[in-house]
């Protein structure tokens, strides 16, 4: 059943297909997993090196979109007010939880990227764009408006790599022709997976 749906995601492309994913990876069970994967050691690096980039000169207020069970949560410790954002209500009762433990004021939001509304300081998400949701030049102009003036947005895509099959990946061209018109930076970067294999990620950096 999951090698179909991936093909048709493949053949159409679609953002809805790609929230269907979502919904059928965390229900109760998948976010329960999740949630224990969420401390292993194998993450703190990339807690330390996102840590770096949202940290400077920004206290207010952050989006965390796709966040998950709040696997990033400890690096907001700064923030005033944290929207936790998902499409699985199973990840949100998770990740809300957590919060509580870290005394991290927040709120969660159970939506799509074009119900948001909140202007914030930072637009943070990992390991959404290019695996569960498509980035498109509308999805971009969007995370784009949710920054306050001078905020910045904090995210990766994806890199389409042969040896993998995340259809929503994207090549490194098509990254550079969706971003010409925009105040940013591309980082390269390797993150290890669950079974020790490194993946090629393009961490993003957009500012207003």
């Amino acid at each position: 059943m999951k090698k179909i749906f991936l093909f048709v995601l493949k053949v159409f492309n679609l953002k809805s297909l790609a929230i269907v994913r979502s919904l059928i990876s965390y229900d109760k069970k998948g976010a329960q997993e999740l949630s224990k994967n969420d401390n292993l050691e194998i993450y703190n690096e990339q807690k330390d090196y996102f840590k770096q980039l949202i940290e400077t000169n920004y206290t207010d207020s952050l989006i965390d979109f796709g966040c998950g069970t709040g696997r990033y949560l400890e690096i907001y410790a700064n923030f005033n007010l944290v929207h936790l954002v998902d499409i699985s209500k199973e990840n949100l009762k998770l990740a809300s939880i957590k919060a509580e433990k870290l005394g991290i004021k927040y709120n969660i939001i159970r939506s799509s990227i074009f119900s948001l509304n909140s202007q914030v300081d930072i637009f943070f998400s990992v390991g959404v764009f290019g695996q569960f949701y498509q980035l498109d030049s509308k999805v971009l102009e969007k995370i784009h408006s949710l920054l306050s003036k001078n905020g910045k947005a904090v995210f990766t895509v994806k890199v389409k790599e042969q040896s993998d099959n995340e259809v929503l990946a994207l090549s490194d061209q098509k990254i550079k022709n969706l971003f010409q018109d925009y105040n940013h930076k591309i980082h390269k970067k390797y993150f290890k997976g669950l079974g020790g294999k490194k993946y090629l990620f393009n961490v993003i950096e957009l500012k207003k």
